[in-house]
């Protein structure tokens, strides 16, 4: 029997199948023609990828349950990779979508909206493109059951195949375009912001006013099993929910008003009445349910824990059905999903980016996966990633980027979009997706969405990924450990006490623009995570949204910062609130957390910046330090985002504003609106701690507080950088020559020109084009 499993090889998680390492990268190529209804195999594509190295693919397919014949055509699929690559391994991408028979015959475990009325969709994801009267639920119990026989009834037919031992995972498919996220919003009043994929039109559906979900039996009772398991009694959720008639049966589902801090908050900022340039600012936007973009967890805990039991209950899922291969096959198959993706999605609708951690510690599931985010992957950028992908390695997981990188080969549209134009174009992307997850010890499948391939149909693209899989294999032979002195530091139960436009900000935007192109590797975990004694020591620690945070969590937090003197940069809000205190949100509980004392302005006040004359030199070293810093001022590649009809959001609006009055703290920047501290620092017991009173720094600013803290930095300017212990890749934003300056002197090797830039030497002076990536191996002296 194969046994495929994830094992530590050399310093990293990797794929282990038969205790052979399968190293990087991986393919999926899309071959149902929804139009013709049929597949498109091309076994001589498969042929091409097989002999440029490539051994493992996804197979997209559905259970019989779903789809009739559906496993005929997987069959047939299957046969064409293995003829065409004899060697190759299969991982199923198994739909597990209910009927449309199951659907009308159980109506109770679809969502249901306060209106009572269905919203269609038309769900489409590989070989399924159908009509549903509504929405499944992603958390039905029902649901879970009926599909475990269907799973359960295709794993049996996958063991009695003949080339069965060439099979060694199930990565399952569910909700909207098999990634796990409801087709149709939670809410929808004029004042939401939502991804339209099926269900509702925003330009249309008017008539959908303060309609809310989701009512359904099959969530309540989901709900009622979060609320057990953390209540305990009915009494604790009474009096959390501040409401005698609170039950565990029949757990109310909060209204459109109670949600208001998601989208109205900033719907009303950026939206104000009418202002002469001497009226008064407009005053800040409440309704009662809010304290500024926070959700006002003393009077509406109900809301954060719906949003909470919504994401969880997802995730339960995806660990339901990993138990089911886990168990069918004696732990022998991998098994994986869609789930976690924290960027270019709604983080309240969507219902899967709140269990990410629950699902890596589970054991049940080996890996997710995402694609990157689909804006600022032009030559001279890079693409996002969704995931905190050394949390997952940390746990012995794999996080897999679905590298469905964009080609000369597209349409007139993505070729505008992308701005990839030439073979070149092409290439030097490739390279710069490639190097990023050798770099950054991630997996990767090229996805090939030209039905029957076309992507990287192409002979310099073989070639390319022949070179790639050497580099690989010798990359895995080598240490894997990665250097990396900052780490970036997330929380999943932030996600739901703070607006849907400040998550956006403070994790999609700061994120996508700025954290590969601060000049130096930097890593990124849960706040869970620093409590695991196998975690790494860093020397700068960056709390992004950590706005949520026990008395526990926070020990955790400064335990970890005083194991090694560390300097942590505590980003706006980081612990205002603690759910063990009597008042929940308070600056008090940030004063506890950073050592800063922190007052509260309950205005609403812009984030911009500059810095003091007494700032420490090596922080504005190589920046204009009388720029105005802490707003978004980059190009934007994608003006509406995945949110239909509706521009993003570049302003960064504090509300309320929260900052340092700590006289012993020194101030060394100012907010231009009010003069008020945006960068405080102070040294504590064991930690320096800099306070952020806004929500967004540019790369220049996180550099330089990065060399305060004593991080080596590799590169200055914008040029994006990925390296661990044995590897460097640089792809440029501009063109010129290149200075890379080495933590310690290496003789570095150019991995596609195969040539040597330097012997022995902690400089590295390449001369590059826009959007030219060269990879480095670094050697011992030659």
């Amino acid at each position: 029997m194969t046994k495929a499993t994830i094992e530590n090889y050399n310093g990293a998680p990797a794929i282990i199948i038969n205790g052979i390492p399968y190293s990087s990268m991986m393919g999926t190529v899309s071959t149902y023609d929804r139009v013709k209804k049929e597949k498109i195999l091309d076994e001589e594509y498969y042929k091409r990828l097989g002999e440029s190295g490539i051994k493992i693919f996804f197979v997209m397919c559905d259970t019989e349950w779903t789809l009739e014949n559906a496993f005929d055509g997987f069959k047939t699929e299957a046969e064409a990779i293995l003829r065409a690559v004899p060697d190759a391994y299969l991982v199923l991408r198994v739909g597990i979508h209910p009927p449309l028979e199951w659907c009308e015959k159980n109506p109770g475990e679809m969502l249901k909206y306060s209106d009572g009325k269905d919203k269609p969709i038309r769900l489409f994801a590989g070989s399924i493109d159908r009509e549903y009267p509504n929405m499944y639920s992603l958390c039905s119990e029902k649901w879970r059951a009926d599909a475990s026989e269907a799973l359960t009834s295709m794993y049996e037919r996958v063991k009695a195949l003949p080339y069965s031992d060439r099979i060694i995972g199930f990565f399952f498919s569910a909700g909207g375009t098999s990634e796990w996220y409801y087709v149709t919003p939670m809410e929808y009043t004029k004042k939401t912001r939502y991804t339209d994929t099926g269900g509702f039109l925003h330009s249309s559906d008017i008539e959908y006013s303060d309609v809310y979900g989701d009512l359904s039996p099959a969530f309540k009772r989901e709900f009622s099993k979060y609320l057990r398991a953390k209540y305990k009694t009915e009494e604790k959720l009474k009096e959390a929910w501040s409401d005698d008639d609170a039950t565990f049966d029949d757990p109310k589902i909060p209204d459109c008003e109670k949600r208001y801090y998601v989208d109205g908050v900033d719907y009303d900022i950026d939206r104000p009445p009418y202002v002469k340039p001497a009226d008064n600012k407009p005053n800040p936007p409440s309704n009662g349910t809010n304290i500024g973009h926070f959700i006002d967890l003393k009077k509406h805990t109900d809301v954060f824990d719906f949003y909470r039991a919504l994401h969880l209950g997802t995730a339960n899922s995806v660990i339901h059905f990993g138990n089911i291969i886990k168990d069918l096959s004696s732990g022998n198959m991998l098994t994986g999903a869609f789930y976690g993706s924290a960027g270019a999605t709604h983080y309240f609708d969507y219902s899967q980016i709140g269990g990410v951690h629950k699902i890596l510690t589970s054991g049940a599931i080996d890996f997710l996966a995402s694609p990157g985010v689909y804006e600022n992957r032009q030559p001279g950028g890079f693409t996002g990633q969704r995931q905190c992908f050394d949390s997952f390695a940390l746990n012995n997981r794999i996080f897999i980027a679905e590298d469905d990188t964009r080609t000369h080969h597209e349409n007139a549209y993505f070729r505008n979009y992308y701005e990839v134009y030439t073979t070149e174009d092409t290439l030097e992307i490739l390279k710069r997706e490639f190097g990023r997850n050798i770099c950054q010890n991630t997996q990767g499948w090229w996805f090939d969405q030209h039905i029957g391939g076309g992507r990287y149909k192409d002979k310099e693209i073989y070639k390319l990924f022949s070179v790639q899989e050497n580099i690989a294999h010798e990359a895995y032979e080598k240490n894997r450990r990665k250097n990396s002195e900052i780490a970036f530091i997330y929380d999943e139960e932030s996600y739901h006490v703070i607006s849907l436009e400040s998550t956006h900000q403070m994790i999609e935007l700061f994120r996508n623009y700025e954290i590969d192109i601060i000049g130096a590797p930097s890593d990124r975990y849960f706040h869970n995570d620093l409590s695991n004694p196998d975690m790494p020591d860093y020397k700068l620690y960056v709390f992004v949204n950590t706005l949520y945070l026990t008395d526990s969590e926070r020990e955790s937090i400064k335990t970890k910062l005083r194991k090694n003197n560390a300097t942590a940069l505590f980003m706006y809000g980081s612990g205002v609130i603690n759910p063990d205190r009597d008042e929940p949100f308070s600056p008090k509980n940030i004063t506890d957390l950073t050592g800063i004392e922190v007052k509260e302005n309950p205005d609403v006040v812009s984030g911009k910046f500059k810095f003091s004359e007494n700032c420490p030199s090596i922080i504005t070293d190589g920046l204009d330090k009388y720029d105005i810093h802490g707003d978004f001022k980059r190009k934007m590649w994608a003006n509406t985002a995945s949110y239909m009809n509706t521009i993003k959001n570049s302003r960064v609006n504090l509300y309320p504003e929260l900052y340092s009055i700590d006289k012993e703290a020194e101030n060394i920047a100012y907010l231009l609106e009010n003069g008020h501290p945006a960068l405080s620092v102070k040294k504590n017991d064991g930690f320096t701690a800099i306070y952020c009173a806004t929500k967004y720094l540019s790369n220049d600013v996180i550099r330089g507080i990065a060399k305060y803290s004593g991080c080596h930095i590799y590169t200055l300017g914008d040029d994006v950088l990925y390296a661990n212990e044995s590897y460097v890749t640089i792809h440029a934003a501009t063109s010129g020559k290149k200075i890379i300056c080495l933590p310690k002197a290496a003789s570095a090797y150019e991995l596609y020109e195969q040539k040597y830039y330097s012997n022995n030497s902690k400089k590295i002076e390449p001369e590059m084009k826009k959007g030219e990536t060269k990879m480095f191996r670094l050697d011992e002296n030659v």
